[in-house]
């Protein structure tokens, strides 16, 4: 909140810049001084965009009677802060009462949502007696995307926005624009980037109703004068644009480029930073020149790109941005042989010194909500930040700072918070600081929604006989049952699509729906409420329904109650605004691999315009996990389903009944978590049988599973709390126990021979404790093992091992090192365009100190981020298996990562014989088209290399793994490894899943859906 430069007037007017059309709510602050005014000193009319929304507003006396009703009106407060609040006209008023001077009482008044549609937010005041004191202005405001469509004759591209081409003989081409949305519009038509003043609108402006069509003409003035192509943008709002080319002659769109190119992080030149960073894969013979279309800066040095075989070309592009922020560029490919193309490229900016290492994680609830199960109208958020880190070395996250609704409500070392919120919707931001005062922020929305209104839509999965199907599939329901006649059927699951809108997508795996075991032979029955607003009609005042799914599925719709028919899944429906039920089945014989969903014209756009309720579910599990537990007790088990809580639960009671035990599973200790979907119980001891679970609630009770108490599972782990042996977060610590160097945080720990505690650091060295007992340590043990950062100074160590076929009274420690952000963690100039492959395995012998250095293999792909060597392990013949992170997102390269492309040995297992005698100890490389030995081998085009033939005993064990951060090798001979999926931001992804468990044996990674054979 900025105070504004004059604070006492006796009428204002202030008038804000925005890009219409958006929806505003305007703060007002004024100030006053209870003990040195009296009522109707000072009063006044405030009009927000001419809507008058202040009437005699008179600061004193709603001060006075908001803050002391009851007292006289001349007082004085101390400066501890209080606050009250009321409604005046349409608008809200919160004093908060604070130190006497100068100005004792804020008064707020938070003035009507308004839309803005001519750029600009007018505020003024007209004095009815006085001058009054306005403080501050606070602006909220909300995008607002107007439904608006542009179409052309012969469009010659319409992805990522219509394209249209033109040549001297057609100079002139037609557009004609629909306005689909429930208001008036006014579109301000202009040019934007390239080359703008060849071309030429008629007319310049448009103003259309609800409903209406018009054309304009756009003009190739520039066509007598033009000896090559030229390309700009036609802008009619924020979101909407037609991207123009022309050329002296025809041509045909010879090239293919791929759309929707994302970039990470970049660093603006206006802001000091490189400024490259977009990346695409480029597929032609063509000669191409890359320009802008929407001009972010100066188009000084676009140079000419030749592209001279069939491998993936990046083009490194430099700009300059007015703001930091999410943006999107539009990229025009254009060449003598072949039509201009277009393509769109995503990225987001930051400002001179943002400190893109900081990588701030807000997890917010599944689907952005949680529900009031109890209807008491609140209900605990747990926003969660511990996955937030940093990618600097020797740095750490030291603070986490929770803003809700713009208000601070937690600053300190929490990691995660929970408090309690009121039914609507939140936006959660978090801010994370490191050591050195470095920032940065993540941004989501979160709702609290009432039982009666959960986003998504009710699905209820049944499995009658095969000879069924068809009678069922057209089955009315009853409750949550289908009803054939006399015959019931009965769900065999029910969920929700936990999303906004109603969407069912099949895993990706074994096409399950909704992670149940039924994929075929099954109806899945969706249902729920759709607020129709002005926005899903078309122009005739009917809302466009589609209905999704594989061709194979049949697919039956109502509303209201009425049947509708459907044409290839679509339907037009004549709704008044306002709140229809709809029930959606989809008979599914075969495993259906595409979204099964439901969609409007306009789309979903809030959080309830497709809910349902789930208040009268009748209890029903879905499954126990796990189904069996130690007789000692202690196992966790999750009880699955719908149906636990609703108000009347609450206030009626409820019970699991766990065999012949009724847990009342609100109040009991050892249960964990209630809600309605999920009940997490820790199990008694018991004898060894199997017992029946069930639960019950006012609406009923549910079907029975099973639970079996065995001795012939394992015991469950019971942890206890944790003790502090000694820290190495920081120096202070080290220099209490021991004269230390701190060189950064710990990245992993070995069990020695000498039944000391070896552990590696991020600064490359190794430190030693000897342990006393289970839970203590000699902290005069401490030795420091230096080699490495005395070998090859930068480098971190964040894998390493002894040789368990070596002499334990001398042992051996292999140890796998490189550097991070080697060349910046950016992409790479001109200036700068070489990167070696700086990756080693080493060797240390002669303990204690290990001051023998051996280099195993070296040349290995390091990233240039924080990728790197990571954690080994041996197999039963001595052979060291080593991941090695990845340098893309699992994709193309991205800045944010560095900029560098994958090569043979980068996101994969290695496999290192360490008994071969002939094992190579450099890794050799040669073109992968001419089969030339490659001399200086260079990262930045190791991707046109093959590994060279004569390279033996090292090799990938398994591929496609993007940053296999540790593994274990079992003593059934399969390999383990926990897996870094792709992070979203940074850089695009081709395919692959988040961060999972990956199991390989002989050679095969079985993480699915990726399967990849060495």
């Amino acid at each position: 909140m900025e105070p504004l430069a004059h604070t006492g007037r006796e009428n204002f007017i202030y008038s804000i810049p925005v890009e219409s059309p958006v929806t505003v709510v305007v703060n007002l602050y004024f100030a006053e001084v209870l003990h040195k005014g009296k009522p109707g000193r000072r009063v006044q009319n405030v009009f927000v965009e001419n809507n008058q929304v202040l009437s005699d507003f008179d600061t004193y006396a709603i001060a006075a009677v908001l803050v002391a009703p009851e007292g006289p009106k001349e007082v004085r407060f101390i400066s501890k802060d209080t606050r009250a609040q009321d409604v005046v006209g349409n608008s809200t008023v919160t004093v908060y009462n604070g130190p006497n001077e100068p100005f004792g009482t804020i008064v707020k008044v938070e003035t009507p949502m308004a839309v803005i549609e001519d750029n600009t937010i007018d505020i003024r005041g007209e004095a009815v007696k006085s001058k009054s004191w306005l403080t501050a202005i606070e602006v909220y405001a909300t995008e607002v995307v107007l439904d608006i469509t542009v179409t052309a004759d012969s469009p010659t591209q319409t992805e990522p926005f219509t394209a249209i081409a033109f040549a001297p003989e057609t100079p002139t081409q037609t557009l004609t624009i629909e306005n689909r949305d429930s208001r008036d519009v006014k579109l301000p038509i202009s040019f934007e980037g390239g080359n703008d003043a060849q071309f030429t609108v008629d007319p310049a402006e448009v103003t259309l109703k609800a409903g209406e069509t018009s054309t304009v003409e756009v003009t190739w003035t520039g066509a007598d004068t033009a000896d090559g192509p030229v390309v700009t943008s036609l802008k009619l709002s924020k979101h909407l644009r037609v991207l123009i080319s022309a050329d002296v002659t025809n041509k045909e769109a010879m090239l293919d480029v791929q759309s929707g190119i994302q970039m990470g992080l970049i660093t603006p030149l206006s802001y000091g930073g490189s400024g490259k960073g977009i990346q695409a894969p480029l597929s032609s013979r063509q000669q191409a020149t890359i320009t802008r279309v929407v001009a972010f800066g100066s188009d000084d040095g676009i140079q000419p790109l030749e592209i001279t075989s069939k491998a993936t070309v990046p083009m490194r592009i430099g700009f300059a941005a007015e703001n930091a922020g999410d943006f999107g560029l539009i990229v025009a490919f254009m060449g003598p042989d072949f039509e201009t193309r277009f393509m769109t490229v995503t990225g987001r900016g930051v400002n001179k010194g943002e400190p893109h290492y900081l990588h701030p994680v807000l997890d917010l609830p599944p689907g952005g909500y949680v529900v009031d199960y109890d209807g008491d109208g609140k209900e605990s958020l747990l926003l969660m930040g511990h996955f937030s880190h940093t990618h600097e070395p020797k740095m750490s996250v030291e603070k986490w700072t929770y803003s809700v609704n713009g208000q601070v409500v937690s600053s300190g070392v929490d990691k995660d918070i929970t408090d309690e919120y009121d039914t609507g919707v939140y936006t959660v931001q978090l801010t994370i600081e490191d050591g050195e005062a470095k920032t940065l922020a993540d941004t989501g929305s979160v709702a609290v929604v009432p039982i009666d209104k959960v986003p998504g839509c009710a699905a209820l999965l049944y499995k009658p006989p095969a000879s069924q199907l068809d009678e069922f599939f057209e089955a009315p329901m009853d409750g949550i049952n289908l009803r054939s006649g006399s015959t019931v059927l009965e769900p065999k699951w029910i969920g929700s699509s936990l999303e906004k809108g109603c969407e069912f997508k099949p895993d990706g795996r074994n096409n399950n729906i909704m992670g149940s075991p039924f994929k075929q032979d099954v109806i899945l029955r969706a249902k729920g409420t759709l607020k129709v607003n002005d926005g899903m009609k078309n122009n005739k005042g009917e809302v466009p329904i589609t209905i999704s799914a594989d061709p194979a599925v049949q697919m039956m719709l109502r509303v209201n109650g009425e049947p509708f028919s459907l044409s290839k899944g679509n339907a037009k429906a004549k709704l008044p605004n306002g709140s229809h039920d709809f029930e959606i089945s989809w008979l599914i014989t075969n495993p259906a691999s595409l979204p099964l969903s439901l969609h409007t014209n306009g789309g979903v756009t809030e959080i309830d315009d497709v809910s349902h309720s789930q208040q009268d579910y009748p209890p029903f599990i879905n499954r126990i996990s796990p189904t069996r537990g130690h007789v000692s007790g202690g196992q966790k088990i999750t009880i699955e389903g719908a149906g636990f809580m609703n108000p009347h639960a609450v206030k009626k009671g409820v019970s699991l009944i766990f065999g012949n035990t009724h847990v009342d599973y609100l109040t009991d200790s050892q249960v964990l978590k209630a809600d309605g979907t999920e009940i997490v119980y820790e199990v008694s001891p018991g004898a060894e049988e199997e017992l029946s679970v069930s639960v019950r609630t006012p609406h009923g009770v549910s079907k029975k599973k099973r639970f079996e108490y065995s001795s012939r599972v394992a015991p469950a782990i019971k942890w206890t709390s944790r003790t502090v042996l000694l820290a190495f977060d920081s120096e202070a610590p080290l220099k209490r126990k021991r004269r230390g160097e701190w060189n950064g945080s710990l990245t992993q720990g070995e069990w020695g021979p000498d039944r000391r505690l070896y552990m590696s650091d991020i600064g490359g060295g190794i430190r030693a404790l000897e342990w006393t007992s289970n839970n203590d340590i000699d902290g005069e043990s401490l030795i420091e093992i230096t080699t490495i950062m005395k070998e090859y100074p930068g480098h971190v160590i964040i894998g390493f091992g002894f040789d368990p076929f070596g002499d334990p009274d001398d042992p051996e420690i292999y140890v796998a090192h490189s550097p991070m952000f080697q060349w910046g963690g950016d992409c790479f100039s001109q200036e700068n365009n070489t990167a070696k492959f700086l990756g080693v395995l080493s060797k240390l012998k002669g303990p204690p100190l290990f001051k023998h250095h051996e280099v195993v293999v070296d040349g290995l792909p390091v990233s240039n981020h924080d990728h790197g060597l990571n954690g080994i392990s041996f197999d039963n013949s001595g052979s060291l298996y080593l991941p090695i992170g990845g340098m893309t997102n699992i994709g193309w390269p991205a800045c944010i990562l560095g900029g560098l492309p994958e090569s043979h040995y980068s996101g994969a297992l290695i496999k290192v014989e360490l008994r071969n005698p002939k094992r190579s100890r450099t890794l050799e490389w040669v073109d992968y088209f001419t089969r030339d030995r490659i001399g200086n081998p260079n990262q930045l085009v190791a991707d046109t290399y093959d590994v060279a033939p004569w390279v033996t005993g090292v090799y990938p064990y398994s591929f496609g793994i993007r940053n296999a951060y540790d593994t274990v090798y079992t003593t059934k001979g399969q390999l383990w490894t926990s897996s870094n999926g792709w992070n979203e931001g940074y850089g695009l992804a081709i395919n692959g899943p988040r961060s999972r468990a990956v199991r390989s044996t002989a050679g095969i990674s079985r993480a699915s859906p990726v399967r990849t054979e060495a």
